[in-house]
C-alpha cells in the first residue's frame, strides 16, 4: 500500500543528510583553525625564557635593597614534589609588598602581558610559574619573612630658607614636601608663613636673627632686661608649635647672657635653643650630590633619624635621590620622631 507522505519523507531525509553534512565540516574546520591558533598565555603562566627571568628579578630585588642571596634555588626532589622542572624561592622582607615587586619587574619586561602571582598562602606567600617549553615549568615562589626587614636608616629633612619660598611655590611644597619641617625666621611675616605650615600639618623650627629690624622680636645686645623679656614673650607666644628655636652661634644672642636667658625661658615651654651651625647643612654653592648621597647612605639606622637641612630649589633638585632612597627601605621621618 503507498501513501501520498512518501516523497515528503525523502526530501526530509535528504535535508536532515545536507545538514549533518555542513555540521560535520564546520566541527573540522573549527578544530583545524583551533590547531594552528598559539597557546593561550594565561596569567598564571608566564611563557619566558627563565633565565632572563631571573636576571631581571635580581635586578629589581637590587633596586629595593635586597641582596641576591635572598633567591634560592632548591632541590631537584622538592622540584620533583611540587611536580616542576626547578623550584626557587625568593625570600620577601615584611615592608616589601610582592606586588610592589613585581610591579617594577613588569617594567623590565615589557614582552610579558601580566605578572600575576599565584597565591599560596593567606600571610601573602604566593608563586609564579615559567614555561618556556611545553612540559617544562620553573617557580618562583615569594616568601614572607617577617623576621626581614630591610634598613636603609632614616632621615628627617628641614628646609632652611622658607622665607625665601615664594608665594606660587607655596601650594607644592606643603603638598609634597614629604615630612619636612621648615625654617620661619622670628618676624611678622615668619609669624604668617607657620600658620600655614601648621595649617598643611607640618612642622616649623624658629631663626632668631640678632640683626632683625623688628622691633617685637629684636633681641638687643645693649637692651634692658624688661625689653628683652618683651621680645622674648613675643617670640614664644607668637609661635606656639614650633619644635625648637636655632640662633647662629656667632651672634651675641647665642654668645651672650642673653642666651641663658632665652633658654630659662623656653625650658618652662619643653623647648630648645639650637645652634644654626648644628644642622647638616647642603652646600649651596657647587655640586652637592656627594654630600647628599653620603647624608643617605650613612642614615641613622637607630630611633632616631639623621638631619639634612637644604634650601628648597635644594630640595626640588633631589625628589629622585629621596625616591631611590625610600625604595631601598630608607624612611623619611617627621622631625618630632627625635633627630641624631
Amino acid at each position: 500500500m503507498t501513501t501520498n507522505y512518501s516523497p515528503y519523507k525523502k526530501e526530509f531525509l535528504t535535508l536532515f543528510i545536507l545538514v549533518l553534512l555542513a555540521v560535520a565540516l564546520v566541527l573540522v574546520l573549527f578544530n583545524k583553525n583551533r590547531e594552528a591558533e598559539p597557546e593561550e598565555v594565561t596569567a598564571k603562566t608566564v611563557h619566558i625564557d627563565p633565565v632572563l627571568f631571573k636576571d631581571k628579578l635580581i635586578a629589581v630585588m637590587q633596586e629595593f635593597g635586597m641582596e641576591d642571596s635572598l633567591i634560592k634555588q632548591l632541590n631537584s626532589k622538592l622540584a620533583k614534589k611540587n611536580k616542576v622542572t626547578s623550584l626557587y624561592q625568593v625570600y620577601m622582607p615584611k615592608d616589601l609588598p610582592v606586588p610592589f615587586l613585581l610591579h617594577e619587574l613588569q617594567r623590565l619586561l615589557p614582552q610579558v602581558t601580566m605578572l600575576t602571582p599565584i597565591e599560596k598562602s593567606i600571610n601573602g606567600d604566593c608563586y609564579i610559574d615559567i614555561s618556556p617549553e611545553k612540559g617544562k615549568t620553573y617557580r618562583f615562589e615569594f616568601l614572607i619573612k617577617r623576621e626581614l626587614v630591610r634598613d636603609a636608616g632614616m632621615i628627617s629633612l628641614i628646609i632652611s630658607d622658607a622665607d625665601e619660598i615664594t608665594e606660587e611655590e607655596w601650594p607644592e611644597f606643603l603638598q609634597y614636601a614629604t615630612e619636612a619641617a621648615f625654617i620661619v625666621s622670628a618676624s611678622v611675616e615668619g609669624k604668617v608663613l607657620a600658620g600655614k605650615i601648621v595649617a598643611a600639618g607640618k612642622n616649623y623650627i624658629v631663626l632668631i636673627n640678632d640683626k632683625t629690624d623688628e622691633i617685637d622680636y629684636k633681641l638687643g645686645e645693649d637692651y634692658p632686661l624688661s625689653r628683652l623679656n618683651f621680645a622674648m614673650g613675643n617670640i614664644i607666644a607668637g609661635f606656639p608649635h614650633a619644635l625648637y628655636y636655632v640662633a647662629d652661634a656667632s651672634s651675641h644672642i647665642y654668645t651672650t647672657s642673653i642666651r641663658t636667658l632665652f633658654e630659662q625661658k623656653l625650658k618652662k615651654q619643653g623647648k630648645q635653643l639650637k645652634k644654626l651651625q648644628g644642622l647638616p647643612l647642603l652646600p649651596e654653592q657647587g655640586d652637592y650630590s656627594h654630600t647628599l648621597s653620603y647624608l643617605l647612605t650613612t642614615a641613622s639606622k637607630t630611633d632616631k633619624a639623621s638631619v639634612i637641612c637644604l634650601t628648597a630649589s635644594q630640595y626640588k633638585g633631589i625628589e629622585t635621590a629621596l625616591h631611590y632612597f625610600t625604595k631601598r627601605g630608607g624612611k623619611i621621618v617627621p622631625l618630632t620622631v627625635g633627630v641624631k
